[in-house]
């Protein structure tokens, strides 16, 4: 069978994936796909090229990980092709979260209150079911939630995932905006592995860092440090966006600092499910399955008699499914201020509560020299983005360790040498 597989996914045409590095990263369309086979006519290869272990730890995460929920991007195969080693997957035709946050088309997207929550339920649910498993993903934030052509939410990029046994030590890893207060604390006094770290509750933190920004459409954004303050913040912006007081404290739930109090996965799953509800019976929605063969295959469905995220929305007969992401964009009323200064690249300090302006920024990296060779395998756009976050969390960069060596960041690195600095 090993071999039957191999022959099928080795046969195809390849082209550039628009959601990540294209030397690593490609859509391919498999050649020897025909009407009614059971292998996958799309997927996306992403290449290892040097780096075995990498290739083996991520493929076993994302091939058990697959299997938990439909809400994962689900693992077609792996191999090793002239000593390079790809991992096939599927193919999400739409953008990520984090595109669609960061307002890359220079136009605000806004879904209604029930279909962001039902992206809330789908998300949590997929990441429920991966903690049942004994699996935390360790990386969650928008640029890895992705939208496949049908708008159904797939969580993706499992290269930082581990099994979690009880009472070992654990290590700080994530993307420091999506860091809770106490994992960001043991980053900044380099403690890097501690038995206190619980990953379970550190992937409910960067969920609600998620879904707060999905909820208010803005990236970026910077929580105050104070937990009160954070609280009013919170509170305040996603009312102002309309979301029921219940959504609001699940969210609060999951941003809770002490991760010794903060809410499983589960948990904040099954709350949200009860929102989901309690909003459809508000607006008067009705609901039924997609399709008769899947309310027969779907062993949830014929258990509990709910699946969330394959149920259709109608409203006065309309579909409230079948929507264009493009239907709902607005222009941006409000265009950013300049935080960036050409002679020395820094924060505005006035300007702190609107971090998350930074996506109306463009920097341009103008030598690959100022990546400062750390060894790692990262290409420019990920630099980049590592900057950026650095940008908006540092206000010293006399120390500023890199994120994928460990090793302390030149100074030259945040001053107008290496960059080419203009607003999008």
């Amino acid at each position: 069978m090993v071999d039957i597989l191999d022959s099928y996914y080795s046969s195809f045409e390849a082209e550039d994936y628009h959601l990540g590095n294209s030397s690593t990263l490609k859509k391919v369309t498999f050649k020897k796909w025909s009407k009614g086979s059971q292998y996958p006519r799309t997927g996306v290869m992403k290449i290892f090229l040097r780096c075995r272990e990498e290739f083996q730890k991520e493929a076993h995460y994302l091939m058990r990980a697959s299997k938990c929920h439909h809400g994962i991007v689900q693992f077609y195969h792996e191999m090793v092709v002239n000593g390079q080693y790809h991992i096939f997957m599927e193919y999400c035709e739409k953008d990520s979260l984090g595109d669609i946050i960061s307002n890359k088309c220079q136009n605000k997207v806004l879904l209604s209150i029930t279909q962001q929550l039902k992206y809330f339920v789908t998300i949590t649910e997929a990441l429920a079911a991966l903690h049942e498993a004994g699996i935390a993903h360790r990386d969650i934030k928008p640029n890895n939630i992705f939208l496949n052509e049908s708008n159904e939410i797939k969580i993706g990029d499992f290269g930082e995932s581990k099994e979690i046994r009880f009472g070992e030590q654990n290590t700080v890893l994530g993307t420091c905006t999506y860091m809770s207060p106490f994992l960001a604390k043991c980053f900044e006094k380099k403690i890097f592995k501690s038995k206190l770290i619980d990953p379970f509750k550190e992937d409910v933190w960067s969920a609600g860092k998620t879904l707060y920004e999905f909820a208010i459409m803005s990236v970026y954004t910077s929580l105050p440090k104070s937990e009160d303050k954070l609280k009013n913040r919170v509170r305040s912006d996603m009312t102002g966006y309309g979301f029921p007081d219940e959504v609001i404290e699940i969210v609060l739930d999951m941003l809770i600092y002490d991760h010794k109090i903060r809410p499983s996965m589960a948990e904040i799953c099954e709350r949200l499910k009860s929102a989901y509800f309690s909003e459809m019976a508000a607006q008067n929605l009705e609901h039924q399955p997609l399709d008769d063969a899947y309310a027969t295959d779907n062993q949830d469905f014929k258990e509990e008699g709910v699946d969330l995220n394959d149920w259709k929305l109608t409203k006065n007969g309309q579909d409230l499914n079948d929507f264009s992401l493009s239907s709902f964009c607005v222009k941006s009323e409000n265009p950013a201020p300049k935080l960036l200064e050409k002679q020395d690249v820094k924060i505005d300090s006035t300007e702190q509560n609107q971090l998350n302006e930074y996506s109306n920024l463009k920097l341009c990296l103008k030598n690959d020299s100022f990546m400062h060779g750390c060894g790692k395998e990262i290409d420019r756009d990920t630099f980049i983005s590592f900057i950026k976050e650095v940008l908006l969390i540092e206000t010293d960069y006399s120390n500023v360790a890199c994120s994928f060596c460990g090793n302390a960041l030149p100074k030259e690195i945040f001053s107008s040498k290496a960059w080419d600095i203009e607003e999008i």
